[in-house]
């Protein structure tokens, strides 16, 4: 009696939605969006422009297996970077052993020219001509440091920074950023932005008017601000006046330690994103009109391959719609490219 009542139910059940008049490729393709992951193979793919600006490269494989794809979406393309074996024999030379694994051994590289590729493996530098597969070591950096003057390799390291992440935890170590070509690494100091030329250590304020309440900031965790040619560099200034703090406790120092930080209580005051960009020529922040920020997320998403334009992401305070927005990196003016809500 239990068995025919669920056939019964059942097919009640598949009556009703054949009812409804739901088409079935519709409903197919929602069952394929639930099945998402299942179409994904490979992981998240990061692309990394190439010079040329119409190709870039992506990662695939772990460690040991590692591949270095080069992808051109205009010809739907994709084809190996590297040869994998005449790389590791060219290494295996240069180095003196095999390098470990049995793929492309690095993951991380740069163009440094036509055909050259610069990268680092067991602690020394190389570069190496996609041409002849000849890999060639190159000569380290200088150690030699005093206390007044860092030392080459202390200089090409970005360093870190503490940043207000809205987090209600006060403001945390957050990594500072380099520009695409090496030569300068953007940062904040006392709220204000500043920018570190790398080949001699000196560092130049770029702003003087930050405060605790509204101050500059700069995101390198997350995107990259760096326009590809190292001109120019997106930047926030955050507007925190009027929100809400909360007294919190460091109970891991000698002595406790009590300070207020900034919360955002359900229905409180939100901050406020002003977008700038900032040419390192001028060091003068150049604000973008977007309109009223009021009660918005702003989010960089990147650049451009040829620099042209920023691409911005602004969401709603219950993240039910968002913009795309395009922002030209020489007049600042600000189109759609779509928008979304749900």
């Amino acid at each position: 009696m239990v068995k025919l009542a669920l056939c019964l139910f059942g097919a009640s059940m598949a009556a009703l939605a054949s009812a409804s008049g739901i088409p079935e490729d519709r409903e197919a393709a929602y069952q394929q969006y639930l099945d998402y992951q299942d179409l994904i193979d490979g992981g998240r793919v990061a692309a990394n422009w190439l010079p040329d600006g119409s190709t870039f490269w992506t990662e695939e494989g772990g460690p040991n297996d590692r591949r270095i794809l080069k992808v051109d979406p205009a010809e739907n393309t994709v084809a190996p970077l590297f040869d994998i074996a005449r790389l590791r024999a060219a290494l295996t030379a240069a180095l003196g052993h095999e390098p470990a694994g049995a793929g492309v051994p690095f993951a991380r590289f740069q163009m440094v020219g036509p055909g050259t590729a610069a990268f680092a493996l067991e602690g020394a530098n190389f570069t190496l001509d996609l041409n002849t597969y000849k890999v060639t070591r190159q000569l380290p950096p200088s150690s030699f440091s005093i206390e007044l003057v860092k030392s080459e390799a202390e200089r090409a390291v970005p360093g870190t920074y503490l940043r207000e992440r809205f987090q209600g935890l006060g403001p945390l170590p957050s990594p500072e950023a380099m520009s695409p070509d090496g030569k300068w690494t953007a940062t904040v100091r006392n709220n204000n932005l500043a920018l570190r030329a790398t080949i001699d250590g000196q560092e130049v304020a770029v702003t003087d008017d930050g405060t605790d309440a509204v101050f500059w900031d700069v995101e390198a965790a997350l995107w990259q601000p760096w326009s590809p040619s190292s001109e120019q560099i997106a930047v926030i200034r955050q507007h925190a006046d009027g929100m809400p703090t909360i007294p919190t406790i460091k109970w891991l120092k000698p002595l406790e330690e009590v300070r207020e930080v900034i919360t955002i209580p359900a229905g409180a005051n939100l901050y406020r994103s002003e977008l700038h960009l900032l040419d390192i020529h001028a060091r003068q922040p150049r604000h973008v009109d977007m309109g009223d920020n009021t009660d918005h997320y702003l989010r960089v998403l990147t650049w451009l391959p040829d620099g042209s334009e920023l691409i911005v992401a602004r969401y709603n305070r219950v993240l039910s719609s968002v913009e795309l927005l395009a922002v030209d990196a020489v007049t600042r003016a600000v189109r759609t490219v779509l928008t979304e809500s749900s």
